[in-house]
């Protein structure tokens, strides 16, 4: 995609020790952007980073986060859709009951199955 359509915001939604994850607005819609820091652009960082391209531009399920697009000219960037919530900030507000808790396990699972299952090579997500 091209880089002058993604905004960045200044909302951060997770750091990691290479890549901070913004929201984003692409197109009208809100997003996950991410990015490499300025100070760890490298060559073989920017291969790591366009190896993870190649993985989730492939990647279709309803259980996982969809990929719009991304960026390689500059400072690489992924756009992904952006969840309203997640389960670590949602579970302390509420109890949820059995039905409920095995529900949200069969979907991860089935989204991991997914991954595990791809052809022609596996996706570990070491998250």
């Amino acid at each position: 995609i091209d880089k002058d359509e993604v905004n960045l915001t200044k909302e951060e939604f997770r750091r990691r020790s290479f890549s901070v994850v913004t929201v984003g607005i692409f197109r009208g819609l809100r997003v996950a952007v991410k990015s490499l820091y300025d100070d760890v652009i490298s060559d073989e960082n920017v291969a790591l980073f366009t190896r993870e391209m190649s993985i989730v531009s492939r990647i279709r399920h309803p259980n996982l986060v969809q990929f719009f697009g991304a960026t390689k000219v500059g400072s690489p960037l992924i756009v992904t859709e952006l969840m309203s919530t997640n389960l670590r900030k949602e579970l302390p507000k509420t109890s949820l009951r059995k039905q409920q808790i095995l529900s949200i396990a069969q979907d991860v699972a089935l989204g991991l199955n997914y991954l595990h299952l791809f052809k022609p090579q596996p996706i570990i997500h070491r998250n």
